[in-house]
């Protein structure tokens, strides 16, 4: 019976407890309205979402490994000690797309603020272990400069998500690799881009037993800019779905793609790259 569930009534499933976060009732609506939606219907319809819902029911909560944290101009704290304000991490259109992620911050409870002033020296490094990690936002100010690497090791269950806020002529360069082959992996980053700011991201990735990436970067300011390139590689019986969407929301804005691919055997391999 479980099997015949829908994304929605599997939501109702989970054990969503109080949240210290601003708004969480909303973002109860949401997440159901969303898995109910024809949009998440129509995203997901290569991949079974079954699979990163139920992994969600009693899965650990884990604050990921962070490193790069203790130098001049960067600042971690929890969301909630900031005032846990919403605004900004998720607009209605793009919850449409990803209930995951709504529900991702219902169960979590909090989420890891990262704030990053001038250009630090040393890059910022993110390791994931198993279970539900906290959401984490990445909030560069004006004119600030950093390096971010994402690294997914394990064979486990694991569900993350990444907010990253670029303020006017700020510039990231991030790399997302995640290489291992078992388990139910769930990826999401979404992006927002003041005037003038730059984000360029390399991505890396294998199959595994049930693997998604879900990348939104939204170009809301005048004369942004963004590059995404990536390498990945099927083998037989693993999978993979890469769903890639990008927003040109003002004037003088650009963007460019470029993915290589390798298949081998009966795996499966989704890829989706639009440009809006």
């Amino acid at each position: 019976m479980a099997d015949r569930l829908t994304p929605a009534e599997r939501l109702d499933q989970l054990p969503l407890a109080p949240s210290s976060l601003a708004g969480a009732p909303g973002l109860i609506e949401r997440a159901r309205a969303g898995a109910a939606g024809e949009l998440f219907r129509e995203f997901w319809k290569y991949t079974p979402p079954a699979d990163f819902i139920d992994g969600l029911n009693g899965c650990q909560i884990c604050e990921p490994r962070i490193s790069g944290l203790d130098q001049t101009g960067v600042r971690k704290r929890a969301l909630s000690e900031a005032g846990g304000d919403l605004a900004g991490i998720q607009d209605q259109e793009s919850a449409e797309r990803f209930p995951l992620a709504d529900a991702a911050l219902l169960i979590a409870g909090d989420m890891i603020l990262i704030d990053v002033e001038g250009e630090p020296r040393q890059r910022i490094e993110i390791d994931y272990d198993a279970g539900l990690s906290k959401p984490v936002v990445l909030r560069l100010a004006p004119g600030a400069r950093v390096h971010l690497t994402e690294q997914v090791r394990t064979e486990s269950f694991l569900n993350h998500s990444l907010y990253v806020h670029l303020s006017q002529d700020a510039v990231l360069e991030h790399a997302f690799t995640a290489t291992s082959g078992g388990g139910s992996h769930w990826a999401m980053t979404q992006v927002h881009q003041a005037a003038g700011s730059r984000y360029r991201r390399q991505q890396y990735l294998t199959g595994a037993n049930r693997r998604r990436s879900e990348t939104q970067i939204i170009l809301n300011g005048p004369d942004a800019s963004t590059e995404v390139t990536g390498a990945y590689v099927i083998e037989g019986g693993t999978h993979l779905d890469q769903q890639i969407v990008l927003e040109h929301r003002a004037r003088n804005t650009t963007s460019r793609q470029r993915f290589h691919g390798i298949g081998a055997g009966k795996g499966t391999a989704v890829f989706n790259g639009r440009i809006h």
